[in-house]
């Protein structure tokens, strides 16, 4: 009987070793950030989106585009 437990936790440890997990990255930052920038003023709007491309590491994302210029 232990050797059967062994065995098994032995197989779950090979076949859960090769599961790939998901990294979270800058574009997953900068989405999910400005999802939540629904902004009635486009100037406001604009705002979050620029604090969104701060805190995501993404600084001069998008300002060069001329929207709110």
């Amino acid at each position: 009987m232990k050797k059967l437990v062994g065995a098994l936790f032995l197989l779950s440890i090979l076949i859960f070793s090769h599961f790939d997990s998901a990294v979270a990255d800058a574009s997953d930052c900068y989405d999910g950030c400005t999802t939540a920038c629904v902004q009635p003023n486009w100037r406001l709007q604009r705002r979050c989106e620029i604090k969104c491309g701060i805190r995501c590491g993404r600084a001069g994302f998008g300002i060069e585009d001329g929207i709110g210029t």
